[in-house]
């Protein structure tokens, strides 16, 4: 074998890691591409559920306060008009609706809690796979750190 056989196998060579290096880098490229993705995508869907967990407890309020002004206006109604047994019965009637309400508004907010608890499982959840994927990422940007080395280093190589 001749020295410039030698030479041009060493070439084909490093030609031929070259190419696997670079194909590497790609397939990196597209995972952490990937992995971005999916982190939009899980902020996204964890602001939304943010967002729908805001406007039920804004609407819980409202329903706490409709039933606080029922309770006074009820009790300011028993005060004034305590001897007519006629307004008094339609005063009870009142009050047994605004117990139901109230037994309604502490199932929805029992039902808001649990909507509540879940979504903060759910927000949890989604923040500890945020964390993951940026371990992955920080880790395929160290790979592809390390990948760009090498491929400067033969290509080094490759020009002397």
């Amino acid at each position: 074998a001749r020295p410039s056989d030698d030479k041009t196998a060493g070439d084909a060579d490093a030609r031929t890691l070259a190419q696997v290096l670079s194909d590497d880098r790609d397939r990196w490229m597209h995972r952490a591409k990937g992995l971005a993705a999916r982190v939009e995508l899980l902020l996204h869907e964890r602001a939304q559920m943010s967002d729908a967990a805001s406007r039920a407890t804004e609407d819980c309020t409202v329903v706490a306060n409709e039933l606080r002004i029922t309770s006074e206006r009820l009790a300011a109604l028993e005060r004034e008009h305590r001897d007519s047994a006629s307004i008094i019965a339609d005063l009870r009637g009142e009050a047994s609706t605004t117990a139901r309400k109230l037994r309604a508004s502490e199932e929805a907010q029992a039902t808001l809690d649990v909507a509540v608890r879940e979504r903060d499982t759910t927000v949890a959840r989604l923040q500890a796979r945020v964390e993951e994927q940026d371990r992955d990422l920080e880790l395929l940007r160290r790979e592809r750190a390390t990948l760009q080395q090498t491929n400067a280093s033969l290509q080094s190589t490759l020009a002397h």
